[in-house]
């Protein structure tokens, strides 16, 4: 078996992150991977099924400095 890719998603329901390397948890899950979730004003979690809207955020993780960066798809901008 070969590992091709890396692939994380950092916020639920956001577009993937590919990376080079990626810390492995106790558990055997991905370091970063889904660590994150949105939620709406009432503290309910937004996903793509029923907020389409969101699918037009990207996220990234910067794994050497440990910083979430959000923002348009294409235009990345810390927030």
């Amino acid at each position: 078996m070969r590992l091709e890719r890396i692939w994380i998603y950092p916020i639920k329901s956001l577009v993937p992150q590919e990376l080079d390397s990626v810390p492995v948890n106790r558990s055997g899950t991905l370091k970063y991977d889904r660590q994150w979730a949105l939620m709406n004003a009432q503290g309910e979690f937004v996903n793509g099924k029923r907020s389409p809207a969101i699918q037009r955020l990207s996220s990234e993780v910067d794994l050497r400095h440990r910083m979430l960066t959000i923002g348009p798809r294409g235009e990345s901008s810390l927030i």
